[in-house]
This record gives C-alpha cells, sequence and structure tokens, in this order.
C-alpha cells in the first residue's frame, strides 16, 4: 500500500471514527453515563459512524443511516445484556453521530430564506434519513423483544 492509499484510509475511517468516539464520550459526560457503560456507549457511536462510513458505497445516504441505526441497534441490545444495564444509555450515544443534523439546519435556513423547493428537497431528505435510522432501531428491538418473549412462552411450556 502506498503513502498516499494509507493517508486516505486514515482520513476516510480512522480519524472521523476516533472523533465520533471522542465526540460520544463527552456526550456520555454530559448524560452522566459513568463507568464501563460510558467506554461502551462511545464504542457503540463509533461503530455506528465506522457503519455508516462502509455503507458510503452504497451511494445512498437513507441506506447507510438504516445500517447505522441497525448495527448500533443490535450492539446496543447485546451489551445491554450482558451489562445488565438498559438499552437505552447505550443506544442513545450511539445514535448521536448519525443523526442528520447538518440537513435540520440546512433545511431551516432555506425556510427562513425563502428558498422553497431547497426547504423541501433538503427537508425530504433529512425525514427520510431520520426515518430510516428509527426503522432499523425498531426492527432490531423488535425482533429482540419477540425472542424474549418466544423465549419465556417455551421456559412456561416446559414448566406445565
Amino acid at each position: 500500500m502506498d503513502m498516499l492509499t494509507q493517508g486516505s484510509l486514515f482520513f476516510q475511517f480512522v480519524l472521523p471514527v476516533l472523533i465520533a468516539f471522542t465526540a460520544c464520550t463527552g456526550f456520555c459526560i454530559i448524560f452522566n453515563i459513568r463507568g464501563t457503560n460510558l467506554w461502551f456507549a462511545a464504542v457503540g457511536g463509533a461503530i455506528s459512524w465506522l457503519t455508516y462510513l462502509l455503507c458510503a458505497g452504497s451511494g445512498s445516504e437513507v441506506f447507510q443511516c438504516f445500517a447505522g441505526g441497525i448495527v448500533i441497534s443490535l450492539y446496543a441490545e447485546i451489551v445491554a445484556r450482558i451489562r445488565r444495564t438498559p438499552s437505552t444509555c447505550i443506544l442513545t450515544i450511539g445514535l448521536l453521530p448519525l443523526v442528520p443534523g447538518a440537513g435540520v439546519y440546512y433545511t431551516m435556513k432555506y425556510c427562513v430564506q425563502g428558498e422553497y423547493t431547497l426547504f423541501a428537497e433538503k427537508g425530504m431528505s433529512t425525514l427520510t434519513a431520520a426515518g430510516a435510522i428509527a426503522l432499523g432501531v425498531m426492527l432490531v428491538i423488535s425482533i429482540f423483544r419477540m425472542l424474549i418473549h418466544l423465549r419465556l412462552h417455551v421456559r412456561r411450556k416446559k414448566k406445565t
């Protein structure tokens, strides 16, 4: 690998993931998440952002957000089971890098400036990205809840 490729790999993936980890660590402190959960939540943010970056080849921001939502939800549910902690602590922090904040900003900017065509375009893309994140989270959480319910149902059947 030549130096240019290594440098672009660093600036394309490693540096943004480190920045996401650092930002999520700061939000953990703000949200008063302490101890080991702080590190698990910050790693979750880094993982969600890495997933978003790795899916950039798809060409669809909606798919990137959907994949990031699925991965962080899976991570949060698994870590929550292992650590015996609420998954929302890890999930909330892990979703922060995926939030389409720039999209919301530009949507409001276009609205205030009276550029209603751009406002509608940016607003729809922002809502679609946010919806994709929510759909990914909802899908994984629903499947986990269903599996837990099935496991409890099977245990009750065995007892009778």
